[in-house]
């Protein structure tokens, strides 16, 4: 591997810190959408564990595949074995010599990661290439699981960032748009085009502490006065998706973990505020205005969730392309209905409910007649959700650019270290 070259990411020190001297490692990016924990003292670097895989260009089956090797000869590290080490990543676990497709590793059995001289690197690399050619029996696993799934993966997997995954929110909205001058509106609205909506009132009336259950047309409401009991329940919730999502050993982007913490802030706020230090006049009428937001602010966290790539849920890499359709889809459904609403004005507003639209029990009616909203106050908070949830699109579409075209192959700038 001596030809290849590690290129440098501004460079950023992480909280990851070698084995052997105790320096804190430094990201580098091996090759391009490989970013490895380097110490430029000792050369070793720390792979978490698919990161040797991705190295090898075999997958995560043959790369895992670590064999213990206890024989007093085998020392890859020297002192580093004869000290112990424990691993960056676990803390308390330590690290025990191995081997990969016959290379000597330090390998974690807890986190699976392996911490790596930069020579056997490429002893790994070559080995992989030459047991792909000599049919050797340890990666018959692997070119099964490539020739079944070898074009899908390419698809959707972050390791192969591609311009499908670029363009896949216009390509989204396209859809949208398609939807509706084709007058499809009407299926979608049968495939749960009020869910935003009804899912908007349920998660007012959860962060009010109030127990509620989303439905295709209605939210049902089991009590009218906030409960102690449900405003904890959603508070440790709240907690436990936090420590969750950010639980040792997981990787998350500096920018991205920034982003998703102050939306933890702000969510946690917005219950605390809510819940605990409002009235019950205030819990409902934050229930009740929640349906026309989630029409525009969920349907856009559907969007926003496509570029957050730390979501912790199986196979999220995938899922994430049905809930961006589903977003992007009922946004432009949305957009259209409030956007003829607001040409023609407060004549044209919804004050019905869906089911018997005369009824007074809407959701405009109760704003108005209870809370004292005008018409004139419900066109401006539409028209401001809608740029809103725009924005937040923009902003979401141009990312998936950048990083994209940030993780093209492109020649080595800067700051550069020989293998």
């Amino acid at each position: 591997m001596n030809e290849a070259k590690v290129r440098v990411l501004e460079p950023q020190a992480t909280s990851v810190c070698c084995p052997s001297c105790g320096l804190v490692l430094r990201d580098f990016e091996l090759e391009p959408r490989l970013v490895l924990n380097f110490c430029q003292d000792c050369k070793v670097a720390w792979c978490d564990r698919d990161e040797i895989g991705r190295i090898a260009g075999v997958s995560e089956a043959v790369s895992l595949s670590v064999t213990s090797n206890q024989a007093p000869e085998f020392a890859p590290f020297g002192v580093v074995v004869s000290a112990e080490p424990k691993c960056p990543r676990c803390a308390d676990v330590h690290l025990v010599p191995a081997s990969v497709l016959g290379t000597g590793v330090l390998h974690c059995s807890a986190c699976r990661g392996n911490l790596v001289d930069l020579s056997a690197l490429g002893k790994i690399k070559k080995a992989a290439a030459a047991a792909r050619t000599a049919d050797r029996p340890e990666l018959s696993t692997v070119r099964k699981a490539e020739a079944q799934g070898q074009a899908f993966v390419s698809f959707y997997d972050y390791g192969h960032e591609t311009i499908v995954s670029a363009l896949a929110i216009p390509f989204a909205f396209t859809i949208g748009i398609l939807a509706q001058v084709m007058g499809l509106s009407s299926l979608l609205f049968l495939l749960g085009g009020t869910f935003p909506h009804e899912f908007g009132h349920a998660l007012g009336g959860w962060l009010g502490g109030y127990f509620s259950v989303p439905t295709p047309f209605w939210t049902h409401v089991l009590s009218s006065t906030s409960s102690r009991f449900i405003s904890l329940l959603v508070s440790l919730a709240l907690i436990a998706c936090y420590f969750v999502w950010f639980r040792k050993g997981r990787k998350i982007g500096a920018i991205e973990g920034i982003v998703v913490r102050f939306g933890f802030i702000a969510v946690g706020a917005a219950h605390l505020k809510l819940a605990w230090m409002s009235n019950t006049a205030s819990q409902q009428e934050v229930f009740i205005a929640m349906g026309v937001a989630g029409e525009f602010l969920l349907t856009a966290a559907c969007v926003a969730f496509f570029c957050v790539r730390s979501v912790p849920l199986p196979r999220w890499d995938f899922w994430r392309y049905p809930v961006l359709l589903f977003g992007a889809v009922h946004f432009i459904g949305s957009w259209t209905m409030w956007g003829h609403v607001l040409s023609v004005g407060e004549a044209a507003i919804p004050w019905g409910a869906l089911i018997g639209a005369t009824s007074a029990d809407g959701d405009f009616a109760k704003l108005r007649d209870l809370f004292g909203w005008t018409g004139g106050e419900i066109l401006y908070s539409v028209q401001r959700l809608r740029m809103v949830g725009l924005a937040i699109i923009l902003v979401c579409a141009v990312i998936q650019l950048r990083h994209f075209f940030r993780t093209k192959p492109l020649a080595p700038k800067g700051h550069s270290l020989r293998l």
